[in-house]
């Protein structure tokens, strides 16, 4: 029987400056996760420097199905470079004259940097999915810029998916940016993206290995977030809440979705709320003790976990690659610049680990490793 292909779904957060992770694309990534089949990806930052790491990715296991002899992979910079520049001198530092195939590899790069440059890109859209969120109304300008270039990397424009702050204050002159109709309000019932399916992607836990597959650092990611209660018992007339979480619900119990990110990414240092009225709650008493069964009780001492070995476990459990190398690799480096001004033999022999299993630089950092 032949395997069926696995459908891609991208997370975008707009480049903006924010203190907090995006919850909403958190609660998304564990909700196709959870279905199955889909290959999740998140990204924050320059859209056209991710196009050409994609495309670069995909040129190298080209070359590598055309010559196995050479480990392209530790060329990444360098194939970057050159499709982002298409300089001459670049295709030097690749060293294509080193493989026996050296004309055929020519030709291929040469393929891969018109597909870019080109545009062939727009034609052949990756993604079958992708879900962009939004946040402050002061940051429109790079919002809407953001979603006009995601409905190029979208195979159907009817499967981009807009939501969150800014798009259910503002969804109309949205659509008018953008010509794509928002989601307004939250996720809160089943079957909202896939018809049939059981999930409520507003309760289900956050997705944060997603947070490791980006450069960008949130001043406050070491925390549990999510929410007790939601909506408000008022209508206050300059208040958005209304039109974001337009019922209120008491109670939304806590407890087993922090043990359950405990146990896969870790502990963390605070337990965040999201709520708006958390005190208007008939169920206080519950939410508190919650809280208390939860860790975070009077005198409970937090205990930084080990980082390193919760990733590489992580990565020998295929949850995320893309985020445990990252997170891996960054804390095998983050351990060395520690031991370097102390120029030992320690300092040295993690030098030579490092410099063996090419892992002193991301870009040339694999799983395996």
């Amino acid at each position: 029987m032949m395997k069926s292909k696995r459908k891609k779904v991208l997370l975008i957060e707009p480049n903006y400056t924010n203190k907090y992770p995006p919850i909403g694309l958190m609660k998304l990534s564990t909700y196709y996760k959870n279905l199955g089949g889909w290959d999740v990806t998140f990204y924050k930052g320059d859209l056209k420097t991710f196009v050409i790491e994609r495309i670069v990715d995909r040129c190298i296991e080209d070359f590598e199905k055309t010559d196995k002899s050479i480990d392209w992979w530790l060329k990444r910079d360098e194939f970057v470079e050159y499709i982002k520049t298409r300089k001459k001198e670049t295709v030097e530092k690749i060293a294509i004259d080193r493989s026996n195939m050296e004309l055929i590899l020519l030709a291929k790069l040469t393929e891969w940097k018109d597909f870019y440059w080109k545009g062939i890109w727009k034609k052949e859209p990756e993604w079958d999915r992708v879900g962009v969120t939004t946040l402050f109304t002061f940051y429109w300008d790079i919002t809407v810029e953001t979603i006009n270039f995601a409905k190029l990397l979208v195979k159907k424009k009817k499967d981009l998916m807009v939501g969150g702050v800014l798009a259910s204050i503002q969804p109309k002159e949205l659509e008018t940016a953008t010509g794509i109709k928002p989601w307004v309000g939250i996720l809160g019932a089943p079957g909202i993206l896939d018809k049939g399916d059981t999930q409520i992607i507003d309760n289900l836990p956050l997705d944060y290995s997603i947070l490791d597959e980006i450069e960008y650092k949130y001043p406050m990611a070491n925390a549990f977030y999510g929410y007790m209660t939601r909506g408000c018992i008022r209508h206050c007339a300059f208040c958005a809440v209304p039109t974001l979480e337009s019922k209120y619900i008491s109670y939304i119990p806590m407890r087993e979705r922090v043990e359950k990110v405990r146990e896969v990414y870790g502990d963390q240092k605070d337990l965040l709320l999201m709520d708006n009225n958390v005190l208007a709650s008939e169920n206080l008493k519950d939410i508190i003790d919650d809280i208390v069964a939860s860790g975070f009780g009077r005198g409970a001492k937090f205990i930084q976990p080990n980082m390193l070995a919760i990733s590489i476990r992580n990565l020998k459990n295929g949850i995320n690659d893309r985020a445990y190398i990252r997170k891996s690799q960054g804390l095998i480096q983050e351990f060395y610049q520690k031991l370097k001004p102390l120029k030992g033999d320690e300092s040295y022999e993690v030098y030579k680990i490092m410099s063996r299993y090419h892992i002193n630089k991301l870009s040339t950092t694999k799983k395996e490793a």
